[in-house]
């Protein structure tokens, strides 16, 4: 049997495709829409298909020919009666696109059987990360690099769970963010309501009771707002904040001598076309060093990944968890994470000015998406 992947914007499209390159006998294993994730939304593949043929149809009345094959006598006739010269030995096929089709099938199989598919020790680990909110096609993809243990008992399950936190713990990547920012021209992107301003306001307050003198910066392409919680707070501890509206703006109020400058940006929906388009080039005047994507960890990864994709113009390198107090589960944070391969900055849970913050790690995120104690 053939197996072979298909991607493509439109179903009808990948179907005629499948129909062009196995031909009509060719069945279809497995289709899934593909709307979400950065990596995806940029490549513009929406459906996958995976499809196969049967090789043993090859060569019966009306099939398809097998690809690079040559008919019965057909190398005879194409000679002729001269003679050729020798026929080059055929190179080493490779095993590697054979392991891969039997691996696609083999995750094709668990994802139609669900738990069912899985080995016995690992079926309630499948359940686990589901019942966390890790996607299923993730959980599946982080059992199916598991291997399985043949041992049942309280010391294989034990086991199983560690590789499981330790295979998590792989997928979020890390950006080592210090616990006082001191320099650099960081800014802050993301959905309303996720907290940018709050984590910015954490940040800036640490450094400054920690002797720095951080400047604020926040960027409005429309006008002016009325005074903000974060402009209250820079007031309150003496910290300089300034609203740039165009771009001579934000590079004026950012030409001062002090090395921490941090960027507030409006909180803007994933459609809202137009106003990334007006924020983009007061970021780019900006010329940020960091730009951190903030997410509050209630948001489900499908939502967190479509804006995170829309927010592409803005230039966004890290990704800030926030609001980790009011979410019940956290596998929004694996999937963005995941899917995305942005480092993860800082993780917030509370409101407190500038306590409630704290750099990420790949082990204490680890535990929380798998909602384990701490060790």
């Amino acid at each position: 049997m053939q197996l072979r992947r298909f991607k493509g914007k439109a179903l009808p499209e990948v179907v005629a495709q499948v129909r062009a390159e196995l031909g009509p006998e060719a069945v279809i294993l497995h289709t899934k829409a593909r709307p979400n994730g950065l990596l995806r939304f940029l490549h513009g593949s929406a459906v996958e298909v995976v499809a196969a043929v049967d090789h043993r149809d090859w060569g019966a009345p009306g099939a398809p020919q097998a690809p690079h094959a040559a008919r019965p006598g057909e190398a005879g006739a194409l000679r002729g009666a001269t003679s050729a010269p020798p026929t080059p030995a055929p190179p080493q096929l490779s095993l590697e696109p054979l392991k891969a089709e039997i691996a696609e099938l083999r995750r094709v199989l668990l994802r139609f059987g669900g738990a069912r598919g899985l080995p016995s020790t690992m079926a309630p680990l499948y359940t686990w990360l589901v019942n966390v909110g890790v996607d299923d096609t993730l959980a599946f993809r982080l059992l199916d690099e598991i291997p399985a243990a043949d041992v049942n008992g309280p010391l294989a399950v034990e086991q199983l769970t560690a590789a499981v936190e330790r295979r998590v713990a792989g997928l979020l990547r890390v950006s080592a963010a210090p616990p006082t920012l001191v320099r650099g021209t960081v800014a802050f992107v993301g959905p309303t309501g996720a907290g940018k301003s709050t984590t910015l306001a954490k940040l800036a307050v640490r450094a400054h009771l920690e002797g720095h003198t951080p400047c604020v910066v926040t960027l409005d392409a429309m006008s002016p707002a009325p005074a903000t919680p974060l402009e209250s707070i820079a007031r309150m501890v003496g910290i300089t904040h300034e609203v740039a509206t165009t771009p001579a703006e934000v590079r004026a109020a950012l030409d001062r001598p002090t090395e921490l400058k941090l960027i507030d940006t409006p909180g803007l929906g994933r459609t809202d076309e137009a106003g990334i388009a007006a924020l983009a080039p007061l970021l780019h005047a900006a010329r940020p060093s960091e730009v951190h994507f903030v997410m509050p960890a209630t948001m489900k990864t499908d939502d967190g990944l479509a804006t995170l994709a829309a927010f592409g113009p803005l230039w966004v390198t890290r990704v800030a968890f926030t609001k980790l107090d009011e979410a019940s589960t956290f596998g929004s944070i694996l999937g963005v994470a995941a899917e995305s391969a942005l480092p993860v900055s800082y993780v917030t849970a509370g409101r407190e000015v500038p306590d409630d913050i704290h750099p990420a790690t790949a082990a204490e995120l680890a535990r929380r998406v798998l909602r384990r104690e701490r060790s």
